[in-house]
């Protein structure tokens, strides 16, 4: 008998482990950031709020009871709330790298024309994305952009403007 024949089930077996492990390497990776989304939401059961972080800026934005809401793995600077039916969905980032339009771009894409308006202190401004399905834009006080997206966006803009009003960003 030759030595290969001896050989030929440890080679088949290190080949079979081998795409066994470059499979769940590619899954953790792949899948793993939907998972970790669905194992760590949140609903409100009363009224609350979610901090997000990133370098020096600091941004509080309300919850509102029932509302689900979930934070990025390792990533304090990220979150997404979706609304008690489940339809509205907004994503939320903060940072103070970027200017607010780029900012808007990064999390949303392609976004037209921007409005600027004023709430409160802070500054916003807010466009629609370029399939209409969408409101993005950013808040901005300070030094502190929150870029946001909401989708859908015909039916929910006054709940977003009612939410963006509420949101509070560290001095």
């Amino acid at each position: 008998m030759s030595p290969l024949r001896h050989r030929t089930p440890v080679i088949v077996a290190s080949a079979a482990a081998a795409v066994i492990i470059i499979a769940v390497v590619i899954s953790v990776f792949t899948v793993g950031p939907d998972i970790w989304a669905a194992a760590t939401i949140r609903v409100a059961e009363d009224d609350e709020s979610v901090t997000l972080t990133e370098s020096e800026s600091t941004v509080t934005v309300p919850v509102d009871r029932d509302w689900s809401y979930s934070t990025s793995p390792f990533d304090e600077s990220r979150a997404t709330l979706h609304s008690p039916d489940g339809v509205m969905t907004i994503e939320f980032d903060v940072g103070s790298s970027l200017e607010p339009d780029a900012a808007a771009r990064a999390l949303a894409g392609d976004v037209a024309v921007f409005d600027h308006e004023s709430i409160g202190r802070a500054g916003v401004i807010h466009g629609r994305t370029a399939d209409g399905e969408a409101l993005a834009g950013a808040l901005v006080d300070g030094g502190t952009v929150l870029a946001f997206v909401s989708r859908p966006s015909p039916d929910y803009d006054a709940e977003l403007a009612g939410l963006l009003a509420r949101i509070e960003v560290a001095p």
